[in-house]
């Protein structure tokens, strides 16, 4: 006789008969069988909650303890002895002074062992192109970011995501709004606008002495949200205010040399009387503006206008150089980009590795004149000897 199920088909026997030694084997066997069962479900239900059992696991029975404060992703890479990545961003990469910054940079990198990566946008006032770079850095895995904002408003924003994501940043040449950044490195622009005021105020004296009245100066500025540049503006009208001297027209350019000669072109037309131009004294402040002024107020000279201005520019180029040897420049107030570069490299590796660091490190700043540029500090900041690290130029 056979019984049929939906799974299979199984033979039929008839019951036997229980005797008490066979009752008594039976109870045993499944008492054995119980508790086999019961130690076998104890893992497969540690395995459902998401942990392990400490025999399965390997670990040590011991009370939980509560996880660790966040140190970020940089840290972390250092302390546990990965070869840190460096990102580099300035402002620009065509000016002189963004490729010393970038010798700099790498130099600091090299002497730590660090890979370096550098990007920067094509002009310096593409804020979202370097927001991207930026994104595309820690994309990239670096560690640190080390970045020179091309507005001190619109960076704002991408560089507090970058810090809430565990990667912190170091400021440098030009500040930012708020205070996300670990450390900001750069010249003290403030002073060094105070400096070119002084000098010009100065020189304007010595070439009016018999005069009293107020000299009239000019200024051009480079970008409104270039904070580096502002600060240099503010301190120049501070000193020649001071100074007894007042300024009677200032302009913005578009951050190009091209757009600063159209810009101090016009500027300079305005003030053309009778043949000569009614200014005593002017100022730029920057690479891009002090050439832009150079070579306007050249063209204006070479159409006959009688040209008596004291000109004092911010950084350095050849042609600048030239224009202080030559006397057509007063005096060129000079940073120094190199140093810049490795002291923001080496600020972001110290913080990445635990050290104490500086909230702001203040890079120097320089006035050159004619008179200074035979001193051998001067030549090597200037890079006209072989081993200067390069000149102190640009932005």
């Amino acid at each position: 006789m056979t019984l049929s199920t939906s799974r299979s088909t199984v033979p039929f026997a008839p019951p036997r008969r229980l005797t008490l030694a066979r009752l008594l084997v039976l109870i045993a066997a499944t008492t054995l069988a119980v508790a086999g069962c019961s130690d076998s479900r104890k893992p497969a239900a540690s395995a459902e909650s998401g942990s392990a059992s400490p025999a399965a696991s390997g670990a040590k029975n011991t009370p939980a303890a509560s996880p660790p404060a966040p140190s970020g992703a940089g840290s972390s890479a250092a302390a546990s002895g990965e070869v840190l990545r460096i990102g580099v961003i300035p402002k620009g990469t065509i000016h002189e002074f963004w490729k010393a910054v970038e010798r700099g940079a790498r130099d600091a990198a090299t002497a730590a062992g660090a890979t370096l990566l550098w990007d920067g946008p094509d002009v310096e006032t593409a804020h979202d192109q370097q927001r991207r770079i930026l994104e595309n850095m820690l994309g990239a895995g670096a560690n640190g970011i080390v970045i020179a904002p091309t507005d001190s408003v619109a960076l704002q924003r991408p560089v507090e995501s970058a810090v809430r994501s565990g990667i912190p940043v170091v400021i440098f040449d030009s500040n930012l709004e708020g205070d996300a950044f670990v450390s900001f490195v750069a010249t003290d622009n403030h002073r060094g606008g105070v400096l070119g005021g002084e000098r010009l105020a100065a020189a304007m004296t010595r070439a009016g002495a018999a005069t009293t009245a107020a000299k009239r100066t000019l200024l051009l500025r480079y970008t409104e949200g270039s904070g580096s540049t502002r600060a240099r503006e503010a301190g120049f009208e501070e000193a020649i205010t001071g100074a007894g001297g007042v300024v009677v027209e200032s302009q913005f350019t578009d951050g190009t040399t091209e757009g600063a000669i159209t810009v101090a072109t016009n500027m300079l037309d305005r003030h053309v009387k009778d043949g000569v131009l009614a200014i005593d004294g002017i100022f730029a402040a920057n690479q891009p503006t002090s050439i832009g002024m150079l070579r306007a107020l050249d063209r204006l000279a070479k159409q006959g206008i009688t040209v008596e201005a004291k000109f004092v520019g911010f950084d350095a180029s050849d042609e600048l150089i030239r224009a202080v040897e030559a006397g057509a420049m007063e005096a060129i107030v000079v940073q120094d980009p190199y140093r810049m570069g490795r002291l923001a490299v080496e600020t972001m590796i110290s913080h990445l590795r635990g050290e104490a660091i500086e909230k702001r490190v203040d890079t120097g700043v320089t006035v050159v004149t004619r008179e200074s540029l035979g001193e051998p500090a001067v030549r090597l900041l200037l890079g006209l000897d072989a081993a200067a690290g390069g000149k102190g130029t640009a932005e």
